[in-house]
């Protein structure tokens, strides 16, 4: 048993914070929020990683080259920057309070939640597929 765990511990410290799930679940949400062009830019090294799995996409260095940004509770992104871009999250808290943020994808309880604000996507000029309006919120 010891044998298995000192080979099973370093792959699990390995692992990506995000998972296979997370990422099919973000690709389509970058996808349903339709944009002119994809290029995304995150502070997260993380999440540079995964978007790099997910097709038709770019990822950008500046957020003013980017067409939509992605926050995470570990790499925010400062109130000064981005402000015209839209903004997704991993966090619930951080899409109650940061005005930029039009959706947020996290888990509670063990089960995947997507959000949309409604008048920040409008804000935003931004359209949803149909699927994704079934999570819009009426969040200022």
């Amino acid at each position: 048993m010891r044998v298995l765990a000192l080979f099973l511990v370093p792959l699990l410290l390995a692992a990506s914070t995000f998972g296979d799930p997370d990422r099919k679940i973000w690709e389509r949400i970058i996808h349903d929020v339709h944009l002119p062009g994809y290029r995304i830019y995150t502070p997260d090294p993380d999440m540079r990683r995964l978007l790099r799995k997910i097709r038709d996409i770019e990822i950008v260095e500046r957020c003013e080259d980017a067409t939509l940004a992605i926050e995470t509770k570990e790499a925010k992104i400062p109130a000064g920057q981005c402000k015209n871009v839209p903004i997704l999250t991993d966090s619930y808290r951080i899409f109650l309070e940061d005005k930029r943020a039009i959706g947020a994808f996290f888990w509670l309880k063990s089960r995947p939640t997507i959000l949309f604000s409604a008048p920040r996507i409008e804000r935003f000029h931004v359209d949803l597929d149909k699927e994704m309006q079934n999570y819009l919120e009426d969040i200022q």
